[in-house]
């Protein structure tokens, strides 16, 4: 089944906490191992803060009621 076009990305993790992990868990050099990896990951994770993840949360409410609309 095909993703309605008018249905917006409920998926708010995808973009926002993603890319912020990318930002901070793929910093050159890129590391050699897949543990070194893992690691890089694993410290990018725990700089989150409570507040980055109560905005998400409320993106994914505000989409949530969006699709509930239409």
């Amino acid at each position: 089944m095909a993703w309605p076009p008018q249905s917006p990305n409920l998926t708010p993790l995808n973009f926002s906490l993603w890319g912020y992990i990318k930002d901070k868990g793929f910093i050159p050099p890129l590391p050699a191992t897949l543990e070194e990896l893992q690691a890089q990951v694993t410290e990018a994770v725990v700089t989150i803060d409570a507040g980055m993840i109560n905005r998400i949360l409320d993106e994914i409410a505000y989409r949530w009621e969006i699709c509930c609309m239409t």
